[in-house]
């Protein structure tokens, strides 16, 4: 699938429905237009190190080189900023992960925006991609990390 089509239908509806490998169906979002009453499960996706600072206070340089150097895909749990205003937020907590898979990273790097991923139960109509995601791995880790550096694992 050209990345150009994808793009074209996140745009369309502001959301896009993928199927990734045999992975499970998902729903990626524009942040931007992520409504209050939207689930509060999903995780921004993000392809440089430079998106966090509209979704979390400024990092300190301990944390930013854990986000930078994690060699497997993590989920992480930080606290959100008070300049976010919607988006998969709850009980002050933003879920996000830095993906630096070359085919994904591009696919959002394209978008140049933050997106929301979810996943989903079955879909008719999703777009379907023969990479896996990254997040939808055995491998992938989640830890709490605040902005100077606190960290607590969450599923190693």
């Amino acid at each position: 699938m050209e990345i150009k089509i994808w793009i074209n239908k996140l745009k369309e509806n502001g959301s896009v429905f993928l199927q990734a490998g045999k992975g499970v169906p998902m729903k990626w979002t524009w942040l931007s237009s992520y409504a209050d009453g939207e689930v509060k499960e999903g995780i921004c996706l993000l392809f440089d190190l430079y998106q966090l600072r509209s979704i979390a206070p400024s990092f300190s340089d301990v944390s930013l080189d854990i986000i930078d150097w994690a060699e497997e895909p993590v989920i992480f749990h930080t606290p959100v900023s008070p300049l976010l205003r919607s988006g998969p937020i709850s009980k002050g907590i933003i879920r996000f992960a830095l993906i630096k898979e070359p085919f994904w990273n591009k696919m959002l790097f394209a978008t140049g925006q933050i997106l929301v991923y979810q996943q989903v139960s079955e879909v008719s109509d999703a777009l379907i991609l023969e990479e896996p995601f990254p997040l939808q791995g055995k491998n992938v880790k989640e830890m709490y990390l605040s902005a100077d550096g606190q960290v607590k694992i969450i599923k190693p």
